[in-house]
C-alpha cells in the first residue's frame, strides 16, 4: 500500500530513513503516525507508529492525544480512543487543547453530564 500522493511518499521515505538512523526518535515516529493517520486505509500502521513514540516519550501529552484521534475517527474504537485522550489529559491537565477530543468522544456517546464536568474545568 503506498501514499496518496508522491509528496507523501518522499515524506514517508524520509521519515523512514530518519527511524532507520535512530530508532529511538520518538518525533520521527510521531510524524510517521500523524502522517499515515490521514489515511484510512493506514490507521492500524499509523497507531503502531504513535505507540512507539509514546513508548520512547511516555510523558508526552501530544503523543497520547494524537493516539486518541485515529481510534475514535476512523476505528470508532471510543474505549481506545477515551485511554488515550484521558491520558493526555492526565500528562497536561492545566492545557485546554488536550480536552476537546475526549469532550468530543463523551458528547458523541451522549456523556452530557462527564462532558460538561470536564468543560468546567
Amino acid at each position: 500500500m503506498s501514499p496518496s500522493t508522491p509528496h507523501m511518499a518522499s515524506d514517508e521515505d524520509a521519515l523512514r530513513e530518519s527511524i532507520d538512523q535512530d530508532s529511538r526518535n520518538a518525533g520521527a515516529h510521531y510524524s510517521l503516525g500523524y502522517m499515515l493517520s490521514h489515511d484510512p486505509a493506514r490507521v492500524h500502521e499509523a497507531e503502531a507508529a504513535l505507540r512507539t513514540a509514546i513508548e520512547l516519550e511516555p510523558r508526552n501529552p501530544q503523543f497520547a492525544y494524537r493516539l486518541g484521534l485515529p481510534s475514535h475517527e476512523n476505528l470508532h474504537d471510543f474505549v481506545k480512543a477515551e485511554t488515550a485522550y484521558r491520558r493526555a489529559v492526565e500528562l497536561a491537565p492545566t492545557d485546554p487543547y488536550y480536552y476537546g477530543g475526549l469532550i468530543n468522544l463523551l458528547v458523541q456517546q451522549q456523556r452530557y453530564a462527564e462532558a460538561v464536568a470536564l468543560g468546567a474545568n
